[in-house]
């Protein structure tokens, strides 16, 4: 079960910026709050709620069907257009090879974060939560 809560999260964790744009004006555009919603065959409804923080750092929270199954917080670094997440936090025990993670950004607007899973291979797309 922690295992699929896991490949559920990392697959709604998922941004390729313009290599014209500098990485800083990359990381600016990341911060804030950020919401995936997947409908997941046999499992429901998963949303998943990211914070990206100015200090590099992120938490979230993962909910199935209105409740919540992970909870989590790390370091997230940027390198070109493949960000790494690092969780040094988790409600569910991770396996050495699960914490830490790079995705590849394939889109990043102003409301939409497009991410490719380095690992699994799958494309998730969150949206910013607008106040």
């Amino acid at each position: 079960m922690q295992r699929l809560l896991l490949a559920l999260l990392l697959g709604s964790l998922l941004a390729v910026s313009d290599p014209a744009v500098p990485a800083g004006a990359v990381a600016e555009r990341l911060y804030g709050d950020w919401i995936a919603r997947e409908e997941q065959a046999g499992t429901g409804t998963v949303t998943t709620h990211m914070h990206i923080a100015r200090d590099s750092t992120f938490s979230g929270s993962m909910q199935v069907n209105g409740a919540t199954v992970w909870t989590f917080a790390g370091r997230w670094r940027l390198k070109g257009s493949d960000i790494t997440w690092e969780y040094t936090a988790s409600s569910l025990v991770l396996l050495a090879e699960d914490r830490a993670e790079t995705d590849s950004i394939l889109l990043l607007e102003d409301n939409e974060l497009m991410l490719g899973s380095g690992r699994h291979g799958d494309v998730r797309t969150l949206a910013r939560v607008l106040d």
